[in-house]
């Protein structure tokens, strides 16, 4: 071979070798990017921590012996739960589990005794324990945090130190306890949604290939293989929750649970033109953290979904847009109510037997008259009012996908006996759930469209990017007319201006557009109607012209008189009226400038506002004086700016108060504290946040 040559070969096995380097260098770089975000197991591997010894005993093992056998496994964390503020609902923390091979002290007496006193736990209990499962691993210390017990546990049981073991689960938080409870749901005990958004989205929190396994090595120690750890924690889902309006809703049903004390409450707040739910709370209801001490299983039903309920009169909204988009009904035209209605042997009354004499159209639904109703519904034919019902979605869930919701209860015309027509019209002989009510009453201002409820924004990853968005409303169909829906609606702000049923969500400043409604319940003795218990509920919606809110309530068996008009009305405007406070768009209100009251006893400040009261009297606060005549400060915690202005108008003028306001939202710092002496010239300072 010639000179030449050689030197050509030489340098082709140093080519060749140099790109074998390379290529090496690029695996190993690959994988160090491809696992550098993966969880890394906390134990070591195995030949770093076996002895020179022990590795030798290991090394002439046979390969089967030495492959490791699988025990059990476990779950990487949840991915987290948002408002759409990005306020934290839901979240896993890391928990470390004592667990033991029972196979290896189950024969021994003694062990077991001594291990059932440091646990704290009868040998019977233990013992019970050990035989209950098939499983050779059992749990003893669900969530380790004591180091004395684990010293305790290695000094007296020594002899069976590699029978015992750690596992790394992770438990689930609710931050805010019951807030949102029933959206939330929980999860079981290895981490699996049973409710709520946690099981309807429990694959995208769980998160891909979840599951890890855990590994026995030959010697007995617990390991996790690097290549089993191979998958992310669940992504991150953002609800289309406001959680300051969520908050306003929960206090405004506290408040009604205090002052009515009925069955049970459900409100819901949706945004018209997108189907998005900005908040939905009932009472009872419950803390996720504590799912396992709950005694009363009604705490944990979502009566939003699942509880069926003659609607009654804001049925009277459907009825209404059936007889304008069928050009049935003449504005100009009077409808008499002489107080009672007989049709075969059946009588039907307006609500307390109210006569209403000669009225339009628009006071038939502004007073809410069902004898109006059921004149102008006796010619047409019940296939009709069938299908307006099926348009406006009754009888079907409504695809928020949540687990539990029902459909609602409509029977076709051919099961209907000679009543039904009438009766259906005026929201009896059909059931609905309240958020089938709400989003099929939506209808109207969402210019007759018929959308599909929506409680998941957006889902993101670990890094918290958006990976999929949810923000295009879906319409399921029209179910009117636009020029219909348009003139229901000027109808619905008649039942609030006009003297109608609905007064009491009046906001000045405001154009409200609703409806009252007030179901009889069946009574479980007789299998009638009830003459004592009732469902008091209002939808309503604002402003009327560009409706960015909709709200309903619904209180069940408030007690005998409640209505519509006289129990969910008020709260409706409450929460509506906290909405624009919160959204500083501030309506001209009714919040009333706060009044001095020199009231004391024995240096004992007395509560004005007892809590019975608070319903009634939420938007007055008194500034008390002391037996000095000194005036003391409020507690504003809570309040909205407007609200604190109107509380501290005259006190800021009389002690010429330096006032420096920051943020935006609800008041959580007040400078000069509760009950604190005012002084002249202060600074007072108020910091809110939404």
């Amino acid at each position: 071979m010639s000179f030449e040559k050689k030197i050509e070969f030489r340098l082709k096995i140093i080519l060749f070798l140099f790109c074998c380097f390379v290529l090496l260098l690029i695996i190993n770089l690959s994988k160090m990017m491809l696992f550098s975000n993966l969880n890394e197991p906390e134990e070591d591997t195995l030949l770093e921590r076996l002895t020179k010894e022990e590795k030798k005993k290991t090394a002439k093992l046979p390969l089967n012996i030495i492959k490791p056998k699988e025990i059990s496994s476990i779950t990487l964390p949840r991915g987290m739960i948002y408002a759409r503020n990005l306020e934290k609902l839901a979240f896993s923390v890391k928990k470390k589990i004592l667990v033991l091979d029972k196979r290896k002290v189950i024969e021994d007496k003694g062990a077991v005794a001594i291990l059932s006193e440091i646990l704290n736990t009868t040998y019977e209990e233990l013992n019970k324990k050990f035989h209950s499962t098939n499983r050779n691993w059992i749990e003893l210390v669900d969530d380790l945090d004591d180091e004395k017990l684990l010293d305790e546990i290695r000094r007296r049981l020594k002899k069976y130190e590699n029978a015992f073991a750690f596992q790394t689960k992770y438990k689930r938080v609710y931050p805010h306890k019951n807030f949102l409870s029933h959206i939330i749901g929980y999860v079981s005990r290895d981490n699996r949604g049973l409710y709520g958004i946690e099981a309807a989205a429990d694959d995208v929190l769980s998160g891909r290939n979840a599951k890890n396994k855990i590994f026995q090595e030959p010697i007995g120690i617990l390991f996790y293989d690097k290549k089993i750890l191979s998958s992310f924690s669940g992504s991150n889902v953002v609800l289309t929750i406001d959680f300051n309006i969520q908050q306003i809703v929960e206090q405004e049903l506290d408040l009604i649970q205090s002052y009515y004390h009925p069955k049970s409450i459900t409100c819901i707040v949706m945004r018209p033109k997108t189907g998005e739910i900005l908040a939905l709370a009932n009472r009872p209801d419950f803390d996720p953290n504590e799912v396992n001490k709950i005694t009363d299983p009604e705490v944990l039903r979502n009566y939003a979904i699942s509880d069926w309920y003659e609607p009654g009169s804001t049925q009277k909204i459907v009825t209404a847009a059936l007889l304008v988009n069928e050009d049935l009904v003449d504005d100009s035209k009077i409808i008499n109510c002489p107080g009672r209605y007989k049709i075969y042997e059946h009588t039907y009354h307006c609500f307390n037997k109210v006569t209403h004499g000669d009225q339009t159209f628009a006071q038939v639904i502004a007073n809410s008259c069902n004898i109006g109703i059921i004149k102008l519904v006796a010619n047409v034919p019940k296939n009709l009012i069938y299908k307006y019902l099926l348009n406006f979605g009754y009888g079907i869930t409504t695809g928020l996908g949540l687990i539990g919701e029902r459909a609602g209860a409509v029977k076709p015309p051919e099961r209907w006996s000679g009543l039904s027509k009438y009766s259906i019209s005026i929201g009896q002989e059909i059931t609905v759930t309240a958020l089938q009510l709400i989003n099929s009453l939506m209808v109207i201002p969402n210019g007759g469209a018929l959308l599909q409820p929506r409680l998941i924004k957006e889902i993101r990853d670990d890094n918290n990017n958006v990976v999929i968005s949810n923000d295009t409303p879906i319409i399921i169909r029209q179910a009117i007319s636009e020029k219909t829906a348009k003139r229901v609606s000027r109808y619905l702000m008649e039942v609030i201006e006009s003297g109608g049923t609905g007064q009491k969500a009046k906001i000045k400043g405001i154009a409200v557009a609703g409806k009252t409604g007030t179901a009889q319940t069946i009574d479980q003795q007789t299998g009638g109607y009830s003459k004592e218990d009732s469902i008091a509920s209002f939808f309503g919606y604002f402003p009327e012209d560009k409706p960015e809110y909709a709200i309903l309530v619904i209180v069940n068996q408030a007690g005998k008189g409640a209505s519509g008009g006289l129990t969910a009305a008020p709260a409706f405007k409450n929460i509506a009226v906290r909405i624009l406070e919160y959204k500083e768009n501030y309506p001209v209100s009714d919040i009333k400038t706060a009044k001095v009251a020199p009231i004391y006893e024995n240096d004992d400040y007395i509560e004005i506002n007892k809590r019975e009261n608070a319903l009634k009297n939420k938007n007055t606060v008194d500034i008390r004086l002391d037996r000095e005549k000194n005036h003391l400060m409020p507690d504003l915690t809570g309040k909205s700016k407007r609200e604190c202005l109107n509380i501290l108008s005259e006190i800021l003028k009389e002690y010429n108060i330096n006032l420096k306001i920051e943020g935006a939202g609800y008041l959580y710092y007040q400078s000069i504290k509760p009950n604190n002496i005012i002084k002249k010239e202060q600074t007072l300072i108020l910091k809110f946040r939404g």
